[in-house]
């Protein structure tokens, strides 16, 4: 291992995605329950875990009704806006990414979980990761400097 790699853990993720999205994302809340780094962490387990909003706010701790999140992000990001707040978090974190990635193509290991919710869901929407489902095959990823 270079000694220039971060040890990453799931907390260290956690603080340098919600530091980074609050930095980004136009939303702002303070209510008693649902603060900005509420809506940040529930905006973070649906995305990289898959989840609804009402998954995310049963699944952390203390979290807000779904309701009160949906009302929150219903004021502060319009449909007509999704696609520019999405580009521009996905270049400010692609941006933080070190230049060596971009060397030259990368094997990368994926531990892909999914709940049968998940998969069922995939299934209606066709949607699926090309494997036909067969275990232990993976495939190469290539990581490019975008263009």
């Amino acid at each position: 291992m270079r000694e220039d790699t971060p040890i990453l853990t799931d907390d260290k993720a956690l603080s340098y995605v919600r530091d980074e999205l609050q930095a980004h994302l136009p939303l702002h809340a303070r209510g008693y329950k649902c603060t900005t780094e509420t809506l940040i962490d529930v905006l973070v387990a649906m995305t990289s875990q898959g989840m609804t909003l009402e998954q995310a706010c049963d699944a952390l701790p203390e979290s807000p009704h779904p309701s009160a999140v949906r009302g929150y992000l219903n004021e502060q990001i319009t449909v007509e806006q999704l696609a520019e707040v999405e580009n521009g978090v996905n270049a400010t974190l692609h941006g933080q990414l070190p230049q060596r990635l971009w060397r030259k193509p990368l094997d990368v290991a994926v531990d892909v979980h999914e709940s049968r919710t998940t998969v069922a869901h995939r299934k209606r929407r066709g949607c699926g990761f090309g494997d036909s489902g067969k275990q232990g095959h993976g495939n190469r990823i290539g990581l490019r400097a975008p263009t």
